[in-house]
């Protein structure tokens, strides 16, 4: 049985899942929810009618291809299924029930003296009739009765007209809960996850809007690798399969290279197979551990839990996925696998090496082959510039193109639509290097008389212009909203001695018009992260090095906004994970700089801004580079004021957890000192187990500072010892050189009366 079962009473209104909002009556809801039941069970050989438009005649029914019976109501195939819908909240429900069958029994009995024609031909060999209502009845004997009711109702047809049915089983909602909880694919689907941070794929993918679009397999029929290769969607959930328990898959490579379609595919096979499916989302606050364990461990079938962006799930906890999760999860028979995406630069950082790679022990480099990469692109510009396609010919607008897939598709669009606009023809096409989308921003610039200087020699190219700066600002502090982006635009335009708030409002527009940026939930946000990745490259990095000039255009908001200054440290960690270590360091250097002047102006930006916000912008960037460590050297100016204004709050446990795991040992000097103090204000809450296992893993603590931290870890692991988090305390509580007799002890204890103690 799932573990989250369906109510105890049929009101869908209630109901927070998907197909439940699909459905604005009651019993077209009623009706499609005990269909899904049967497409669950028996595929493509239940068939459903639709609800809208006029009525069906026959809600369902298992054909003659299956043999046996209906389970679990013991009915024999092929079996119809009728559907009524009936409030057993309302004043004499059971009488209602006896004249909806009433209704039923005159329909029929015309159908049957017509000879069960169009429509009703499947009566004609029906073995078994299952008449579902979605209220409770009010006894066994009220149900036999009414189960009486239409079996003579049946015998008294004419025989030559009377269908061959042996067994006929009234099902009220009771009964089809029990039949219902068995399939958990659709508590997900109608009753919702329960959480905006983990959501079923069903969810994800009718989530998909704009450019996401092109996820979708009717918009974008998928090219998949060869079935040999390591990224063939099958050969990943094979390996899945083999792992399910103690780890996952991990899909690394650059942006734009089609990690979130495999991803996509590859989840869609698992689901195919039976697999319960759960996307955990990208972005703040994102998914933590109790949070993932809450919904997993409700369930009863093997589940795949989907990371796309896995770099950037702050709060997941990679340990206690695995020492605690994954074998709690297994004990309940819950197999549990994880696939999640990243990029190759998250793969040379430091933190969190140990769990990651001990968690995901298999990594497939999504790398297509040339023929896959123009297999991709031909369908590409096939579903997104016919025209052009037709005007231009495959190989010039491949070349135009390029070949990284995220890069074709947003350019062939942009192509189109100056092909179908009658602006083609103008520019010199040849001199176009191919995947150059920045050319197509100076273009639209350029085409709005926003001045684009030109090179003094064609082997230089042309400095970033102001306005190309600003975009870039705007890109690199999505998603935000419309109104924080154009403030973003407007500081760099300030920096740079060219402010407009015209300028900054219509920049914002044209990103939108351009497809670049769209709506999403959590305001606009870039179209896809390469998007980002490119425009910013491009502006910030020469080919002798990094244009400071530009830097501090871009990074000017983050001195008076503490959530662009977070999107600016996600943005350019990505951006640097993707190009080579040198240039990564002279990008760490530059970011040096700008901090020895500015460090202090951001640090009142953190201070009066929103205090979830800032600590999680904080944790952002002293987690990798390139910020961590310009970050830690500013420490006392840019850090320390935060921590003295907040250093009680809540929200600080998200700084605690990540600056206690990236500040080096004597670096920081008051970040355990201030853990200790939120600690003695938070001593017991769930969310301590984070500050509290980071804390105790470091080496630098002073003699009283450790036993403090010990004796709060103790104190934590009675109050919270079934909580996932509990392993991730006791580890490091246990490998302290420094514990006393009687504090092994009582940590011993503690974890001997953890429900996950094995996984220690």
């Amino acid at each position: 049985m799932a573990g989250r079962p369906f109510p105890s009473r049929f009101d869908p209104t209630t109901w927070r899942g998907l197909r439940a909002g699909e459905y604005t009556r009651r019993e077209d809801a009623f009706q499609q929810l005990v269909g899904d039941g049967l497409r669950a069970a028996y595929s493509d050989r239940a068939r459903v009618m639709p609800t809208a438009g006029p009525d069906g005649s026959i809600d369902a029914w298992v054909d003659q291809g299956a043999s046996g019976e209906c389970e679990p109501f013991g009915v024999p195939r092929p079996v119809i299924v009728e559907c009524k819908d009936h409030d057993d909240t309302l004043p004499a429900f059971n009488r209602n029930v006896r004249q909806g069958w009433a209704r039923v029994a005159k329909q029929l009995e015309k159908a049957s003296l017509d000879g069960w024609l169009g429509a009703f031909a499947p009566w004609k060999s029906a073995r078994g009739y299952l008449y579902c209502v979605s209220c409770r009845l009010p006894s066994v004997q009220v149900q036999r009765d009414l189960e009486e009711e239409i079996r003579g109702f049946f015998a008294s047809l004419p025989g030559d007209s009377r269908p061959p049915i042996q067994r006929v089983r009234v099902a009220d909602w009771a009964d089809i809960r029990a039949w219902l909880d068995q399939q958990e694919a659709l508590a997900d689907q109608w009753l919702g996850v329960g959480l905006d941070q983990l959501i079923p794929l069903d969810e994800y993918v009718a989530g998909l809007s704009g450019f996401q679009n092109f996820l979708q397999e009717d918009a974008l029929p998928f090219v998949s690798p060869p079935e040999g290769s390591e990224s063939n969607p099958e050969k990943i959930l094979h390996r899945l399969e083999e792992i399910a328990g103690s780890g996952g898959v991990l899909l690394h490579g650059p942006g734009g290279i089609g990690k979130t379609r495999l991803a996509l595919e590859t989840a869609r096979a698992a689901a195919r197979d039976g697999w319960r499916v759960l996307f955990a989302m990208p972005g703040e606050p994102g998914i933590d551990v109790a949070s993932l364990a809450e919904v997993v461990l409700s369930g009863s079938s093997r589940t795949l839990v989907v990371s796309d962006y896995l770099d950037q799930a702050q709060r997941l906890d990679l340990g206690s996925v695995r020492r605690s999760l994954l074998p709690q999860a297994l004990v309940r028979g819950i197999p549990v696998a994880l696939l999640a995406t990243c990029r190759p630069g998250w793969l040379r950082a430091d933190q969190d090496q140990t769990e990651r790679d001990a968690l995901f022990t298999t990594r497939v480099a999504v790398a297509p082959s040339n023929d896959q990469l123009d297999a991709i692109a031909d369908r590409m510009m096939d579903s997104a510039a016919p025209t052009a396609l037709a005007r231009l010919g495959r190989g010039e607008l491949r070349r135009l193109c390029g070949s990284r897939p995220t890069l074709v598709l947003l350019i062939a669009r942009e192509v189109e639509q100056r092909v179908r606009g009658g602006n083609w023809g103008s520019e010199d096409a040849s001199a176009i290097r191919g995947g150059d989308l920045l050319y197509w921003l100076r273009r639209r610039l350029a085409e709005d008389r926003i001045e684009v200087r030109q090179p003094v020699s064609p082997l230089v190219p042309a400095a970033p212009e102001p306005e190309v700066t600003a975009v870039a600002c705007v890109l690199g502090c999505a998603p935000q909203p419309r109104s924080a982006l154009q403030d973003a635009a407007l500081s760099a335009l300030s920096t740079l001695k060219a402010s407009s708030v015209e300028d900054a409002e219509y920049l914002v527009a044209m990103l939108a018009e351009l497809g670049w940026i769209e709506a999403r939930d959590e305001g606009y946000a870039a179209v896809h992260d390469v998007v980002a990745d490119e425009v910013l490259e491009q502006t910030l990095l020469s080919n002798g090095g990094v244009r400071r000039d530009v830097l501090a255009a871009v990074l000017a908001v983050g001195c008076h906004s503490a959530r662009s200054f977070g999107r600016l440290a996600n943005s350019l960690q990505r951006l640097v994970g993707g190009i080579d270590e040198e240039r990564g360091a002279l990008v760490e250097e530059a970011l040096r700089d700008w901090l020895g002047g500015h460090a202090g102006l951001v640090a009142d930006a953190l201070v009066e801004g929103d205090i979830d916000t800032a600590s999680y912008a904080l944790g952002a960037a002293v987690a990798r580079p390139p910020w961590a460590s310009p970050m830690i050297e500013s420490w006392d100016v840019l850090v320390s004021p935060w921590l003295s204004a907040n250093s009680r709050s809540l929200y600080a446990r998200h700084l605690y957890y990540r600056g206690l795991r990236a500040v080096p040992t004597g670096a920081g000097a008051n970040l355990s000192a201030e853990a200790l103090r939120w600690l003695e204000a938070n001593p017991t809450l769930p969310e301590a187990g984070f500050v509290l296992g980071p804390l105790l893993e470091r080496q630098d603590l002073e003699p009283g500072e450790a036993r403090s931290a010990v004796s709060a870890a103790i104190t934590w692991l009675e109050t919270n010892p079934a909580l996932p988090e509990a392993g991730f305390v006791l580890r490091p509580l246990l490998v302290r050189q420094d514990l006393e007799p009687g504090e092994a002890r009582s940590a011993v204890s503690a974890s001997t009366s953890a429900r996950w103690h094995q996984s220690t």
